[in-house]
């Protein structure tokens, strides 16, 4: 399929006007040609299936329904004799005949069907079928009505009929053509039909990959020729041997050159297809603007030497001639007409000596859309060159969300959408004509863009001078505790509860010199490898902190050591890891500070020491918050403070899956990423006490957020508390008042003062494309997932799946199989796989969805396919039939033959069968015909099923 401006560039023209003007040359008279290109045919127009016998040498088409045209028979592909203005939108195929008598088959040795077409055909003589194209398989029943598969007229195929099809007398060649579509743009038949033709070489491609340099030419020898000649623009070029496959034109003209072979044979000569090189000696511009209310288009080339004329074509048809050596061309309206898709132009330069330079542009008439985040908030961004929309709607995964853009719009913000971290959005822009206008609403011209919000793909750059303070962690295994402050180490700081202070059992200040003791910290803490998601890609060892939350939990006590006495219930859960900075003289929110953090959820599945086994893998946490922060807490007021500010800012991976957490209310989500949420905050004290001014830059942003942060903000008691000297603390934790709740972190890092991040965009590598192909196989109680490896981007290190937009498991990317297991027969359950690497994910995969069956244990099979082809056709009822009223042998798995799901091979299967294919009745029941899963017999019976062998 193609639209009508690409019908207008079919190269075919060329090769069918040299045919119909009989440039090309006639074979030999041992050749025999049987049906010729502008014979006269008799054609029935498909709005109806034509009569019964058609295709016979008997029947009789002297009925009025029964038209008369000579070849070709179509519409817009300007290579029609007899046009069919009433096809499109009218009916989907037309059936032609064309009779013709042959003095002595005896003298036919070989018989070559010739044939262009768009789209499918199906061809017989004297009521035999001898080829088809885009319909099926042979044999099968074509409806008048039935669609076929795209292909494009501008190449003639050559195919060997039998020569006894063929009889003495009277013959009948007979062809139905269909089209995709009943709207299709463009219908085409030109047949031939050669009795010892030569087959002519095929496959002519022409490459060119110097400009200035030689044509290699390349062709396929269909038969055994004599020789085959080279021709450049109608002329000889060169003579070569018959068996040479490849020809080089050292010295072509800068200007077009068109080629073909032909394969020589004695007095037959055969002629390939052609091919072409463009002018290399000039260049064409084009552009359009909207001028005065009007789409204005504006061409401007470079002229080649000794040009007489120059011819513009807009759509192929002309539109100005130059003859004064211009080298520009403005066409004031090119919305005057029926408007398409795109608009081409053609620039022909003729020399005083006939040789042509032709240039050629396409210009989209459809606006375009292209998208970014800006902000934190997607962005489009439209062009528009057509005067005559009315106004455009806007979709978001398939639902409008702005039925009325003004055309004049040329950029929209989705102030609706929070953007999810590793989520992706497919945006749709929609132009709507005006009423009145000649301009329709072309479903080709919607625009469509696809926005990925990636987590990060760089790192924060620290500030000027370093940070004042860090924690890093330099491998797997227990967490240590360093008493230097500021120094960057495993862990600087104290475990703490509530309002007293409780030592870890790991190595405290105050115990001697040499290495701490086993074991992770009370409530569970230790270190975590996770390879490929640290910053960039890079490997991480993360700090991964449990919170003990309900002692009764399942898990409770699998992790860490037995809790110290404090930790006896649900209430006094707070495990908080943290340093004194050990500035009591100020309050450093106030004076300015500059945090930044990476912290998520664990992706473990299911969050160790909860009781939701969802919990940890993007869904809701019982309750419980994980954070990061700096707080300020001081015994009384400070000069210039107001009342005394409680816990300030935490940066958390809590209740939403990796929320930013403020006590003030204001969060992000970047619930269901599989990546860590990097945050850098600057925070300063605000123009009334108590009051703050931050600013949140999130995954790689150098702007900050707008959906967290701002000016004046009071960040009030909050919910940790600390020892009554703590004044300006870093904390790192786990806090919850009724449930569990887990937090990873790789990074933290503070400075005083207010530092504005930059980036570092690490190597610009891309993420991995999406992967392919996802197939959903119901089972008993299980739907198996299988897929193929991406194309594009990255190479994933890893895949994550997801049943219903919640993520189920996170495998190695050597693994391109899941078998989802546990589900409920009978529940449609829809998934969609993401490559991941590092902090990089794909776009979604496809979605696929499967309803699991219930099955017998029996074997696997396809309902309806009773000969096991892997087909549903004709010959499944037959093979039923046979076995009941003809004696023949039962089918290898009778469950197959039970159309009806009965448990009992009867007519009734044949007419199940039968009704299905012919008379839109609904398929066999499941497990269904081919075309779906496999399956396994969901009703037991007595039937057997020895061998099945097409699942």
């Amino acid at each position: 399929m193609r639209s009508r401006a690409a019908s207008n560039r079919c190269v075919v023209s060329i090769l069918m006007a040299a045919v119909m003007a009989g440039a090309l040359p006639r074979l030999a008279a041992q050749e025999q040609v049987l049906v010729e290109v502008g014979d006269e045919w008799k054609y029935f127009k498909g709005t109806v299936a034509p009569p019964a016998g058609w295709i016979d040498v008997g029947f009789d088409d002297s009925d009025p329904a029964w038209l008369t045209g000579t070849t070709g028979i179509g519409y817009a592909d300007g290579d029609d004799a007899t046009v069919l203005t009433d096809m499109e939108d009218g009916y989907m195929a037309f059936f032609a005949r064309k009779s013709f008598a042959v003095a002595s088959v005896a003298s036919v040795t070989t018989l070559t069907l010739q044939i262009d077409y768009d789209d499918g055909f199906v061809a017989y003589l004297n009521g035999t079928e001898i080829a088809r194209r885009g319909l099926g398989n042979t044999g099968d029943p074509v409806a008048f009505d039935q669609a076929a598969t795209g292909r494009e007229a501008g190449t003639a195929e050559y195919i060997d009929v039998p020569v006894a099809t063929l009889r003495d007398g009277s013959n009948v060649l007979a062809v139905q053509l269909h089209n995709t579509a009943i709207g299709s743009s463009d219908a085409s038949l030109i047949p031939r039909l050669l009795g010892n033709g030569n087959l002519p070489p095929s496959g002519l491609a022409c490459a060119r990959p110097q400009a200035q340099g030689p044509v290699t030419l390349a062709w396929t020898n269909n038969a055994t020729y004599d020789s085959v000649r080279v021709e450049r623009n109608g002329a000889a070029l060169a003579t070569v041997g018959g068996a040479v496959t490849t020809y080089t034109d050292s010295s072509p003209a800068g200007l077009d050159n068109v080629y073909r072979v032909v394969g020589v044979s004695g007095a037959n000569e055969a002629a390939s297809n052609t091919c072409s090189t463009g002018c290399t000696q000039g260049t064409l511009t084009c552009t359009l603007a909207v001028v005065g209310g009007f789409t204005q288009a504006t061409l401007s080339w470079s002229g080649v030497a000794d040009v007489t004329s120059v011819q513009i074509n807009r759509e192929g048809a002309a539109r100005a001639t130059l003859t004064q050596g211009e080298t520009s061309y403005v066409d004031p309206n090119v919305e005057d007409a029926e408007p398409e898709l795109d608009t081409d132009f053609t620039v022909i330069q003729t020399t005083s000596s006939g040789a042509t330079c032709t240039l050629a542009c396409q210009l989209p008439m459809c606006p375009t859309l292209s998208a970014a985040v800006v902000d934190g908030q997607a962005v489009l961004t439209i062009g528009n060159a057509v005067r005559n929309w009315d106004h455009f709607e806007i979709s978001r995964d398939g639902t409008v969300i702005d039925p009325a853009v003004p055309v004049t719009a040329t950029t929209w913000t989705d102030t609706a959408l929070v953007l999810a971290p590793g989520n992706s959005y497919t945006y749709a822009l929609h132009p709507v004509a005006a009423l009145g206008s000649e301009l329709t609403d072309p479903a080709g011209c919607d625009a469509t863009v696809s926005l990925g919000y990636l987590p990060e793909i760089g790192s924060f750059d620290p500030p000027e001078g370093g940070w004042d303070y860090s924690i890093g962690f330099s491998g797997p295994g227990d967490i240590q505790y360093n008493p230097n402050v500021g120094e960057a180490g495993n862990l600087d700081g104290l475990w703490i509860r509530s309002v007293d202070r409780d030592l870890w059992n790991g190595r405290g200040p105050d115990d001697p010199a040499g290495p701490a003791p086993d074991g992770p910290a009370p409530g569970g803490a230790d270190l975590k490898s996770r390879p490929g998601l640290g910053p960039c890609g890079a490997d991480a060892n993360v700090l991964r902190i449990l919170d003990p939350g309900n002692t009764a939990a399942p898990n409770a006590g699998q992790l860490g050591t037995a809790f110290p006495a404090p930790f006896t219930g649900g209430g006094n859960s707070r495990i908080l890891l943290g340093l004194d900075l050990g500035i009591t003289d100020r309050n450093v929110l106030k004076s300015g500070v500059t945090l930044y953090a990476r912290v998520r959820l664990s992706p473990d599945a299911p969050a160790y020491m909860n009781p939701q086994p969802a919990s940890g893998d993007g869904s809701g946490i019982a309750n419980g918050i994980g954070h990061v922060g700096v707080y300020y807490r001081a015994p009384g007021a400070l000069p210039d403070e107001g009342v005394t500010a409680g816990a300030a800012l935490a940066l958390s991976s809590g209740a939403g899956g990796g929320d930013i957490v403020f006590s003030a209310g204001d969060d992000l989500d970047a619930v269901g990423t599989l990546n860590f949420v990097s945050v850098w905050v600057t925070v300063v004290g605000g123009a009334s006490p108590d009051t703050y001014d931050m600013n949140v830059y999130v995954n790689g942003a150098t702007d900050p957020s707008v959906e967290a942060g701002g000016t004046g903000l009071t960040l009030g008691g909050g919910v940790t508390d600390f020892g009554p000297s703590v004044t300006n603390y870093l904390a790192i934790g786990s806090n919850d008042t009724g449930g569990d709740a887990m937090v990873e972190i790789d990074e933290v890092a503070y400075k005083l003062g207010v530092h504005v991040p930059t980036v570092d965009p690490c190597d610009g590598e891309p993420p991995p494309g999406p992967p392919r192909n996802l197939r959903a196989t119901p089972g008993d109680s299980k739907v198996d997932l299988a897929w193929d490896a991406p194309i594009g981007g990255t190479v994933p290190t890893g895949y994550a799946v997801f049943r219903d937009g919640t993520r189920v498991a996170t495998l190695p990317s050597t693994q391109t199989t899941y078998p989802d297991t546990g589900r409920t027969n009978g529940v449609q359950y829809c998934y969609k796989v993401r490559a991941t690497k590092g902090l990089l994910s794909s776009a979604d995969s496809e979605g696929k969805c499967a309803t699991p069956v219930g099955g017998t244990g029996g074997p696997t099979f396809h309902r309806g396919d009773a000969d096991n082809n892997g087909t549903l056709q004709l010959t499944d009822a037959l093979r039923v039939l046979g076995f009941l009223f003809l004696g023949q042998v039962a089918p290898t798995c009778m469950k197959a033959g039970d159309a009806d799901d009965n448990g009992t091979l009867q007519l009734t299967d044949a007419l199940r069968i039968l009704g299905f294919l012919f008379l839109g009745q609904v398929p066999p029941a499941p497990p269904g015909p081919p075309g779906e899963a496999c399956g396994e017999d969901p009703t037991a019976d007595s039937l057997d099923c020895l061998t099945y062998t097409s699942c």
